[in-house]
């Protein structure tokens, strides 16, 4: 396969002789300049006097606008010709030899001229000129058939400047290539020879060379009539397909044919990337997931500039998780240098992560005006998402020194600001802001509460609220029960909740004096909101304001059994004497303890006795 210019250039079209692009009208052009040769007598290239070369229709143009026919022909004829005949002819060359491929009629309808069998075909071209079409100066050179004839006829009565109008030097001085005056856009000659001025569009048969041949393998089959131009200096795969280096070739529709095979999911995108060769900047990529497509076509295709184009918009928009997914599976198999695409998805430096982490709880930890909560509130979710274990490890690693240090000095800011604000409730009444002041201090301490058990941290939190008992009862019990102090209870029993989860499960360890007293303090006070929760919704419904969650209750009562069991004996009669006698009895249901506490009293003697006699025999 080649994609130089073959045949004898007179006849050529100029798209061809000049682009190599072959269609059917090349061949209605080539007849056109044989009807003229019929006619004339002439040759399609003529030399003249001094070497200059002219064109038939260079030579014809001045006497068809002066509707000089009879001086057309052959002048061996001696007159003896149909006029008529002649007449229609010359009006099927005028109208096969337009410069415009799109200008030129079917061969249907230049026999229909010629027959004088449809005069609508004439009609509707009415007013068609006659273009002057003559070759560049290089593809002249080429010309051997008007070298080596000397012309036998005697130009003599025809003007010298009607014979050279439109010719070699034109009106303007200008030299044109193919056409004479076409007002379309420049387009690149990928010969170099000249600069096109054709209109060029996927899908134009009229000037397509080359047929792209797009197959699936589902069996779809579908044809795009493409130019050589566009895809030799867009593409490598069609560059090389289109080569003469290229060992085979294969013609559809007298043009070259270059085959594309993709799977049925990936037809879309080879026709868009096809769309994409014709056009320039800006482009529409519709999507990060069409984007991804055409870049796939692209690499494949050697498309180098659309590549590009896709990895600078892939870079540039935001993506959904669904589209990561997609992007992650396919750029590492697309190779290194589409990497930067992935760049927001590396990992990042542990230092850097450490940096976020840092600001974040100091953030989170922090007391900003109400405008900020939403924000604050975000941090404190994305700080307990990096630190959850779950498909993935976290993002910090908990043995982390600096971070210990920096969340243990979080931890000591926040509970000095709380407990400055439990000790003005002990000496001042409590007023709105302090009250909303309040519930936000609970609400971060419960929130640190769930980081500081993940990070296993908790101990000093627990020491502080066991220490802080009492005056966080008193200050909160002191208050008016109404919906917004009933709120700041609730908030407490939070807090109040995993600090003794923590406790009565082991995670921190306290004395049992101290254990004692987490049980004496809160378990009345538990009670007490329990009731008045209660009170406010008799039915057991509680409000949007006034809620707290039933798993809450449910690992209180755990906790509160756990660590009644841990205590001495004598300890857990007191307690569960106090719970019976309580109006409150109903909750928390101790009778796991209770039940407990009647065996072990029960058989404490005999297990002693046992264990006496076993130290006996030793």
């Amino acid at each position: 396969m080649t994609t130089r210019v073959k045949g004898t250039l007179g006849y050529l079209a100029p798209e061809y002789a000049m682009w190599g692009k072959v269609s059917e009208s090349c061949d209605v052009y080539s007849f056109g300049i044989l009807l003229l040769e019929l006619v004339s007598g002439r040759k399609p290239i003529e030399k003249l006097p001094g070497g200059v070369k002219r064109t038939i229709t260079e030579w014809a143009e001045p006497l068809i606008s002066k509707a000089r026919f009879r001086e057309l022909v052959d002048p061996r004829l001696r007159g003896d010709f149909d006029e008529a005949q002649l007449r229609r002819v010359i009006e099927a060359a005028i109208l096969c030899v337009q410069g415009e491929p799109e200008r030129r009629p079917d061969m249907r309808e230049v026999v229909a001229i010629i027959q004088g069998s449809d005069t609508r075909v004439a009609a509707k071209r009415e007013g068609t000129r006659i273009e002057s079409i003559r070759y560049g100066e290089d593809l002249m050179a080429m010309d051997q058939n008007s070298d080596d004839d000397v012309d036998a006829y005697d130009h003599d009565d025809v003007d010298d400047d009607d014979n050279m109008r439109g010719g070699m030097f034109g009106n303007d001085g200008s030299v044109y290539g193919v056409f004479g005056k076409m007002d379309v856009q420049k387009m690149h000659d990928p010969y170099g020879q000249q600069t096109s001025k054709i209109p060029i569009r996927i899908g134009d048969r009229a000037t397509s060379d080359v047929i792209v041949r797009l197959r699936t393998d589902e069996g779809r089959d579908n044809w795009f009539y493409c130019h050589s131009q566009i895809l030799i200096e867009k593409s490598k795969y069609f560059a090389d397909r289109l080569s003469e280096d290229w060992p085979t070739c294969q013609i559809l529709d007298s043009r070259n044919c270059v085959e594309v095979y993709c799977r049925e999911v990936e037809f879309n995108f080879h026709v868009s990337a096809l769309r994409l060769l014709y056009i320039t900047e800006p482009h529409t990529w519709h999507g990060v997931r069409n984007t991804l497509g055409i870049l796939q076509v692209a690499d494949h295709l050697g498309c180098h500039q659309m590549a590009r184009d896709c990895i600078d918009y892939l870079e540039a928009v935001p993506w959904e998780e669904a589209e990561e997914e997609e992007i992650l599976r396919t750029i590492p198999h697309l190779g290194s240098q589409y990497e930067q695409i992935l760049a927001r998805l590396q990992p990042v430096d542990p230092t850097a992560v450490l940096g976020i982490f840092i600001s974040a709880i100091r953030f989170a930890t922090s007391s900003p005006p109400p405008s900020m909560r939403e924000l604050k509130s975000s941090a404190q979710d994305q700080l307990e998402y990096m630190l959850t274990e779950d498909d993935d490890v976290p993002i910090l690693a908990f043995d982390n020194e600096v971070m210990k240090f920096e969340v243990k000095n979080c931890v000591r800011d926040l509970l000095n600001r709380f407990n400055h604000l439990i000790e003005s409730f002990l000496s001042t009444s409590l007023d709105m802001n302090r009250m909303q002041d309040l519930q936000s201090l609970l609400s971060d301490i419960s929130w640190l509460c769930q980081i500081l058990s993940k990070m296993e941290m908790m101990k000093e939190l627990i020491h502080y609220w066991v220490d802080a008992s009492v005056n966080i009862v008193k200050s909160v019990e002191q208050a008016d029960t109404n919906v917004d102090m009933l709120d700041a209870r609730l908030k407490v029993v939070e807090v109040a909740s995993k600090v003794l989860e923590a406790t009565g499960f082991g995670n921190v360890i306290l004395p049992p004096a101290k254990r004692l007293h987490v049980v004496k303090v809160w378990l009345p006070f538990v009670q007490r909101t329990r009731s008045l929760v209660g009170q406010v919704h008799p039915d057991g419904e509680e409000s949007s304001s006034v809620r707290i969650d039933g798993e809450i209750w449910q690992n209180l009562e755990s906790a509160f059994v756990s660590i009644v069991l841990t205590l001495p004996s004598q300890d857990q009669a007191e307690i569960l004497a106090e719970w019976l006698r309580s109006e409150h009895v109903r909750y928390p249901d101790l009778t796991e303890a209770f039940e407990v506490w009647c065996y072990r009293s029960k058989v404490a003697k005999r297990r002693r006795a046992s264990l006496g006699g076993v130290g006996t025999m030793t």
